[in-house]
């Protein structure tokens, strides 16, 4: 009985997906620039930034979208905490990430 419920709760939850993996170096310029104002490194949940963290949580899978994840970043840097919701996935040329109001490729470092 407890495995047939826990069928029934995947059946309907459909949009809930495991977190993709991300994890590496990316640059919003350019990998040689060298600028750490415009750095990210994913590591499993977590996002560093210049002066700032953010754990990626409650990840949704976007459907029809590839690997295309859709996460809440609950963030904290120099004193202060913040969230937002934040679309990650692979491009052509390296991590697409996409908050409201912006957005930009990351290119891959390593």
């Amino acid at each position: 009985m407890r495995h047939a419920f826990a069928c029934a709760v995947c059946l309907l939850m459909p949009g809930i997906a495991a977190a993709q993996d991300f994890s590496g170096r990316y640059h919003i310029d350019s990998c040689a620039t060298g600028h750490p104002e415009g750095a990210m490194t994913i590591a499993g949940d977590r996002a560093d930034f210049y002066e700032s963290t953010c754990r990626l949580t409650n990840p949704v899978a976007v459907r029809d979208m590839g690997d295309a994840t859709l996460f809440d970043m609950v963030c904290t840097g120099e004193g202060e905490s913040w969230s937002f919701r934040a679309l990650l996935m692979r491009g052509q040329d390296g991590l697409v990430f996409v908050r409201e109001g912006q957005g930009g490729t990351y290119a891959r470092c390593n």
